[in-house]
């Protein structure tokens, strides 16, 4: 079983779930994995469990 840990990656909603926000002023940041909160699992190719993770949101 291997653990996934996502940090900085850019979000995607079918590899990661969103536990959460939290505001940037770097736009470059805007949608990356800031955190994770749960890493996710996958045994043999298969995915077990998707990380939940925070995501970055650019201030408005």
């Amino acid at each position: 079983m291997t653990e996934i840990r996502p940090d900085g990656e850019k979000f995607d909603p079918s590899r990661h779930e969103a536990g959460g926000s939290t505001e940037t002023a770097d736009g470059q940041l805007d949608g990356r994995i800031a955190a994770v909160e749960t890493p996710g699992y996958l045994d043999r190719g298969r995915i077990l469990r998707l990380p939940v993770v925070t995501v970055y949101r650019r201030k408005p």
